[in-house]
């Protein structure tokens, strides 16, 4: 569960403070394969990883959980591409979470 970090704003740090970054517990950056839409206008493998303040305050995340927050924010689960999202945000979640 996350969001990407445009290229824009990682180019603009030095190489060696976002590594620094990503090897940190508890920065929250680090680097995944994002599936993009085959026309996406960028691309980006880094993201902002929010399992790691799920992680300091103990929130329990699934599947039903990511379908409640999309609901919450107006996106119809329904609708294809939502759920395409949430089946990725699931996905990342259960490959990174320890």
């Amino acid at each position: 569960m996350g969001c990407v970090i445009t290229p824009e704003c990682i180019d603009s740090f030095s190489q060696k403070l976002v590594t620094d970054w990503i090897k940190h517990p508890q920065s929250g950056l680090t680097t995944y394969d994002v599936p993009y839409k085959p026309n996406a206008s960028f691309r980006s493998n880094f993201v902002v990883d929010w399992r790691v303040p799920f992680k300091m305050f103990r929130v329990a995340a699934g599947k039903g959980y990511f379908q409640e927050q999309f609901a919450r924010y107006n996106k119809p689960i329904s609708d294809n591409n939502v759920a395409t999202k949430i089946e990725n945000t699931d996905k990342f979640f259960a490959a990174h979470h320890a």
